[in-house]
């Protein structure tokens, strides 16, 4: 039995005749996920510690860019995400060669889209910042442009580090991931404290590191996809990026196209928010800014495992057995909900003794307490379900419905009630916060009654 085959062979067991993940698996392929949400959200906050040195316009600068970042981030994770999925399915299905060409064609997708992205904001920053934040101070501005023109050369390794990641993940081996995370980890929080504390380099210092080190994962992550996965139809060369097969890249656009879409606009929503919240002032930037670098740990079990549901449902379906993903979308649901309520709660009782550490104005810390608080709440009544059940029919291959369920929630739950909690009830950034709660609640809903109709049931991508 070749490395292959013993990702794929179905164990015995006792719920069923035969079953695709035994609690280790389950384990194997949640715990590196959570640990590296976790490592993440640890590297966010160091990176916020060291960079509030530099001043609060130096992290409201880098929070504002990261909030553009973030949206094509999400672009590289749709198409990722897409090539995971059609991978997962045809492991369910047991066709190597079906995933060899999703694994060459979901690579060179995101190669391309990234440098293409990457073109735009070198030539476009200064007009995209003044269009997103015009309002802002010319202090803040200076660090946002700075800090965008070396983060724009990430773009095409970071688009080949997630779609190496989603091939990994979609195989169980998230331990890899979580491996190379770890070592790009270090090398940006080594970088960080080397600008910052020695060098005084400031924002580009920070840019500087983070770039090397999404240099560095995307490189072993291609080493390792290219020259260690002898008996795995994951393995590729050189020449499958320059190569393009319609049928296989319509298959992976037909759920990265949706997918990018919710995300894309998801991530507008949020760039289109925080230009609004650049008209709070300087303490609300910046307790926005640190704020949701605390709060990553409250969302990182649902992370968690909305990153292991394309793995675990696609390959359910991919076999044509739905009764088993039923029973795992559950019982991952449940293990996601117990473990965010523990998180949540220690995060409400521990952000007294963290904001110290940030060295900004008793106003920002003032801010920042109630942000935290607001969020783990919500996170623990509505958050963590209206991550998992979503991508979980995205692993179907149900995206559409999805996608539908996405606008409508964003524009109503998210837009508009930011609108009304934060201008029209002078809530300001407290009330941008509590329109999360609406939101989560309309994902939710919309999902679950989709999930309860069975129609899912109706998808399956290898047929």
């Amino acid at each position: 039995m070749n490395l292959f085959e013993k990702w794929i062979e179905p164990r015995k067991g006792r719920w069923h005749d035969h079953y695709f993940f035994t609690n280790h698996d389950l384990k194997l392929l949640l715990v590196p996920l959570i640990i590296e949400q976790m490592l993440s959200m640890m590297v966010g906050m160091a990176d916020t510690v060291m960079i509030s040195h530099a001043g609060e316009a130096a992290v409201s600068g880098v929070s504002l860019v990261d909030m553009v970042n973030g949206v094509f981030i999400y672009v590289f994770s749709a198409l990722a995400a897409g090539g995971g999925i059609v991978v997962s399915q045809y492991l369910g299905a047991r066709d190597d060669r079906m995933i060899h060409k999703a694994c060459g064609q979901v690579l060179t997708a995101c190669l391309f889209t990234g440098a293409f992205l990457m073109l735009v904001v070198s030539l476009l920053k200064k007009g995209i910042l003044h269009m997103l934040f015009g309002q802002i101070s010319e202090e803040v501005m200076q660090a946002s442009l700075t800090y965008i023109r070396i983060m724009a050369i990430s773009y095409p390794f970071l688009a080949i580090y997630h779609a190496c990641a989603s091939l990994f993940r979609s195989i169980g081996n998230s331990r890899l991931t979580m491996r190379i995370s770890m070592t790009a980890n270090a090398i940006n929080i080594t970088g960080n404290a080397l600008s910052v504390y020695v060098l005084h380099a400031g924002v580009r210092g920070v840019a500087l590191a983070s770039l090397v080190s999404w240099i560095t994962a995307s490189m072993i992550m291609m080493y390792v996809l290219m020259f260690r996965t002898k008996n795995s139809p994951l393995r590729i060369a050189f020449a499958d990026l320059l190569t393009f097969d319609g049928a296989m890249l319509k298959k992976i656009l037909g759920i990265a196209i949706p997918n990018g879409l919710e995300s894309g606009m998801f991530q507008v929503a949020r760039v289109t928010m925080t230009s609004i919240i650049s008209t709070f002032g300087t303490a609300q930037i910046a307790a926005n800014g640190v704020a949701n670098s605390l709060d990553y740990v409250n969302g990182m079990i649902s992370g968690a495992a909305m990153m292991a549901m394309p793995a675990i449902i696609g390959r359910c379906v991919g076999a044509g057995d739905y009764e088993q993903a039923d029973y795992y979308l559950r019982k991952v649901l449940r293990i996601a909900q117990t473990l965010t309520t523990i998180l949540c709660t220690c995060m409400i009782l521990a952000v007294p003794y963290i904001t110290p550490l940030y060295h900004l104005s008793p106003e920002t810390n003032y801010y920042i307490h109630i942000l935290v608080v607001i969020h783990a709440v919500l996170t623990i009544v509505m958050g963590t379900p209206s991550g998992p059940f979503p991508s979980a029919l995205r692993a179907v291959g149900d995206v559409r419905y999805s996608l539908y369920v996405a606008l409508i929630s964003l524009a109503i739950g998210r837009v508009f009630f930011s609108y009304v909690f934060a201008l029209w009830m002078h809530y300001e950034i407290i009330g941008m916060w509590m329109a999360m709660g609406t939101h989560w609640t309309m994902v939710f809903l919309g999902a679950y009654i989709r999930y309860r109709s069975g129609k899912w049931k109706n998808y399956r991508l290898t047929t």
